[in-house]
């Protein structure tokens, strides 16, 4: 697991052995780069198809922006959120030319994410973060099958009531959104439509995704974690008793102690999103948004 979170450390991740992915580090260099929507336009030709849903709204003085996104990041699936806001605010004609920063630490909301299908979960998380994701290494799936359903807890109630009406003006069903008090629920289980050209070339790209997939599966003897990967690729001899008693000591301790400096504390492995909290409002949780 240390050597892992070694390797993902200098891309801004780490490994999180509870759920088999890798997520951002809250420290993450990515941090001081922001965003634009031009990034979104980019991803097909970095090997990305994906499905992106940005939500803009202002509130004190400022535009602000909840992204999610999900879908395959090459030979991983995966899925984002990420909260940002621009130096003022910005009319809706400018959005896509706009400059968002990542939020402060003061300002980081507590989200809980839930990435599934509806036959297999790839992952349960909760954290306070400005960039919150999962990636499942060695698995394709089309982003049309993904379902991300993902709850925020702003720090104050107006705020999440700006963004509640940030997310009726996207023109998406209300069915997909819950709202109470400080928390609201959002649930993605749609997939943009592109037109021909686009469409084809997010085709090509996903059928090069998979058949790295079926590679890395091979490469790696159908590793199921980052364990075996590390195993199968010969940085690590994965050798009988003594070896797997070690690995398995590490996994449990992994879920209670921090994972890099820098990182929130365990990222909160959620047994809420599994329904154990008590909940004071009924869509808390994503898990709660991912059950509508």
């Amino acid at each position: 697991v240390r050597l892992l979170n070694e390797l993902a450390e200098p891309f801004g991740f780490a490994y999180l052995p509870s759920e088999d992915i890798f997520t951002s580090r809250l420290d993450a260099w990515q941090r001081d780069k922001g965003y634009e929507a031009k990034y979104d336009t980019m991803t097909v030709g970095a090997g990305m198809v994906i499905d992106a849903f940005p939500v803009y709204f202002n509130y004190e003085g400022r535009t602000w922006l909840v992204e999610f996104w999900k879908g395959q990041y090459g030979i991983n699936t995966g899925g984002e959120v990420g909260i940002y806001h621009a130096k003022g605010v910005i009319p809706p004609h400018a959005y896509h030319t706009a400059h968002f920063e990542a939020v402060s630490d003061a300002e980081l909301p507590r989200i809980c994410s839930c990435l599934d299908t509806a036959e297999e979960t790839f992952y349960e998380i909760c954290a306070r973060h400005w960039w919150l994701t999962g990636f499942r290494m060695g698995v394709y799936t089309k982003p049309s099958r993904l379902r991300l359903a993902t709850t925020l807890i702003f720090p104050e109630q107006e705020m999440a009531l700006a963004f509640w009406e940030g997310l009726h003006k996207t023109g998406k069903p209300r069915s997909l959104f819950r709202i109470c008090g400080r928390e609201v629920s959002v649930r993605m289980n749609f997939s943009e439509e592109h037109g021909l050209i686009p469409g084809i070339c997010r085709s090509v790209v996903l059928l090069w995704n998979r058949l790295l997939c079926r590679g890395f599966r091979i490469v790696t003897y159908g590793g199921q974690n980052g364990i075996s990967i590390l195993s199968a690729s010969g940085m690590v001899s994965e050798d009988s008793g003594a070896f797997g008693r070690a690995m398995q000591t590490a996994l449990q301790d992994q879920e209670t102690a921090q994972i890099m400096s820098g990182q929130v504390k365990t990222w909160d492995v959620i047994e809420g999103l599994t329904g154990h909290w008590n909940m004071p409002c009924t869509f808390r949780l994503a898990r709660a948004a991912a059950m509508w």
